[in-house]
C-alpha cells in the first residue's frame, strides 16, 4: 500500500516537475533568442541602409542604359569595349551592395578575346575590372564548306580569336584546323607548332606556314635561296633537320631545279617529293 501512494504522489509530481523545468530552460535561452531578434532586426536596418543610400550607389550613366562611370575598366584591347560595357549596363545607380562582381566576371569570360578577368568592389561607390586578353600565337586557316577558308587568330589554349581592326600581327599561318574540332584537340597542335618554333631558334623567323592536318608529320613553308620550298619535317629534331637542309639545299636546287617539296623525316637524308624526272625515284643527301 505505501508503495503504490508513492507512485501515486510521484505521478502527481511528474507533471510540475515536467513545468518547472522547461520554465528553467526557457530562463535560460531566452536572452539569446532576444539577442538573435536584435541581429536580425540591426541586420536588416544595415542592409535596407546599404540598398537605398545614395552614398552607395554607382553613379548612373549619361546615356540610357550605358554603364556607370563609378565602373573602370583596365586591360582593354582587343576585346570589344561595348560588349564589355554591356555586362554592366544593369548597375548604374544601384547600390554596390546588390552588385554581383563573381557573376559579372563570369559574363565577361563568354566575351571574344577575354581570357581572364577580376571585379572587385571598392567601398563606397566604385568597381574596378582587371582584363587580361587572350594572346595569338598563330593566324588559322580554317577549313569551311565546299573548299571555303577563313582567317582568324589562335592562342595557345586553341581558342579561335576573331580578326580585330587592325592585324598587326607577324605570325605564323596554320593550315589543317577546322572549326569543328574541340579546343583541347586545337591546343595540342598549337603545343606541338610552339615546341617546334622553340627547337628552331632563329630559324623560325623563316617560317610562313605551317600544316598540322597530320601531327605525327608537320609540314612548313619557308624560303631557301630565294625559292618558297615546303618541308616535311616530322615531329621531332626540327632544327637539326631544317639545317641541314639549308646547307645542302644549292646542290639539290643544282640537280634538281624544279623541286620544291621535301621530305626530311628521317635524319640521314633528304626526299625530293616533286620536280623529279620519271627515271629518279628521289634524291637525297646524307647529313653531316
Amino acid at each position: 500500500m505505501g508503495r503504490k501512494r508513492r507512485n501515486g504522489k510521484e505521478q502527481e509530481a511528474a507533471p510540475a516537475f515536467r513545468f518547472a523545468a522547461a520554465l528553467k530552460w526557457t530562463v535560460r535561452l531566452l536572452p539569446a533568442a532576444l539577442a538573435v531578434m536584435a541581429a536580425v532586426v540591426v541586420f536588416h536596418k544595415i542592409e535596407s541602409y546599404l540598398i537605398t543610400s545614395p552614398r552607395f550607389r554607382l553613379p548612373a550613366s549619361a546615356e540610357f542604359g550605358g554603364a556607370s562611370p563609378g565602373i573602370r575598366i583596365h586591360g582593354l584591347g582587343n576585346a570589344s569595349l561595348q560588349r564589355v560595357l554591356n555586362v554592366f549596363s544593369e548597375d548604374a545607380g544601384r547600390s554596390l551592395y546588390l552588385f554581383d562582381p563573381e557573376e559579372r566576371r563570369l559574363r565577361l569570360l563568354a566575351i571574344d578575346w577575354v581570357r581572364d578577368a577580376r571585379v572587385a568592389r571598392l567601398w563606397p561607390n566604385r568597381v574596378e575590372v582587371f582584363v587580361q586578353e587572350r594572346q595569338p600565337v598563330a593566324y588559322a586557316l580554317l577549313r569551311g564548306k565546299r573548299g571555303r577558308a577563313r582567317t582568324v587568330l589562335i592562342d595557345a589554349d586553341g581558342v579561335l580569336l576573331p580578326m580585330p581592326r587592325r592585324a598587326g600581327y607577324d605570325l605564323p599561318v596554320l593550315r589543317g584546323l577546322d572549326e569543328k574540332m574541340s579546343e583541347a584537340l586545337r591546343a595540342d597542335r598549337v603545343r606541338l607548332v610552339e615546341r617546334m618554333l622553340e627547337d628552331l631558334g632563329p630559324l623560325a623567323e623563316s617560317v610562313s606556314e605551317i600544316d598540322v592536318a597530320d601531327p605525327r608529320s608537320m609540314t612548313i613553308r619557308l624560303t631557301a635561296g630565294g625559292d618558297l620550298v615546303t618541308l616535311l619535317v616530322g615531329t621531332r629534331n626540327f632544327r637539326r633537320r631544317v639545317e641541314n637542309f639549308l646547307r645542302h639545299y644549292p646542290e639539290i636546287h643544282r640537280r634538281l631545279p624544279a623541286a620544291r617539296t621535301f621530305d626530311l623525316r628521317l635524319d640521314d637524308r633528304i626526299t625530293a617529293r616533286d620536280g623529279i624526272s620519271k627515271g629518279d625515284a628521289y634524291a637525297n643527301r646524307r647529313g653531316s
